[in-house]
């Protein structure tokens, strides 16, 4: 299969810190072997050698944003989201977080998973209503005992 011909998934974590390096690794490994490459986009923290390695992706890229950057309307973020989605032939979006959900409804036009790893994401109404107008594209998905 070329490369342009390549079936990829993209996951997009907010960050790699505490338990989330180690579901990205869950996650990537559950594509071994089936044909899909796998390239996990870190939101915020400085590129690691170390965490790249650690997350078992075939491709890893760090956006390296802060949080403060991050707060708001996310522009830079969507924009650069949707270069890296446009640059390769991606299936679908696996993303962790509501921020990471958001930036890839809104900066591609691939479906998206969003996993949630915290219990009351969408207590707000304003997330219920994202996630209404994205029905179409948007699965949610609840683990860890919070959910």
């Amino acid at each position: 299969m070329t490369r342009s011909a390549e079936r990829h998934v993209l996951q997009f974590c907010h960050g790699y810190d505490g338990p989330f390096l180690d579901c990205a690794r869950q996650y990537a490994s559950l594509f071994a072997g089936t044909g899909y490459r796998v390239t996990t986009v870190f939101l915020t923290g400085v590129a690691d050698a170390e965490v790249a390695t650690a997350c078992a992706s075939d491709e890893v890229l760090f956006m390296e944003y802060s949080s403060r950057a991050i707060r708001g309307l996310k522009l830079g973020a969507i924009g650069d989201l949707r270069k890296i989605a446009a640059s390769r032939n991606f299936s679908f979006c696996i993303a962790h977080r509501f921020k990471p959900i958001y930036i890839a409804l809104l900066g591609t036009s691939l479906p998206v998973i969003g996993v949630h790893h915290a219990f009351g994401d969408y207590k707000r109404g304003s997330r219920k209503l994202f996630a209404r107008i994205f029905s179409k594209r948007l699965s949610l998905l609840g683990v860890s005992d919070a959910v």
